[in-house]
């Protein structure tokens, strides 16, 4: 099988906030291109999961 070197994923939207979180934390991702809204709610979400 051939090595992906970069794994880049692209989306937005309320509805993808916590699938995106779940690709970055197992690692599936390598660059995440979303929109500023999206990006806030992806960050809120990791820090609520934290607490």
């Amino acid at each position: 099988f051939a090595t992906i070197p970069r794994s880049i994923g692209i989306a937005s939207g309320a509805s993808k906030v916590a699938p995106i979180l779940a690709a970055m934390r197992g690692n599936h991702l390598d660059t995440i291109v979303t929109d500023e809204a999206t990006g806030l709610q992806i960050l809120e979400l990791a820090e609520q999961e934290a607490a």
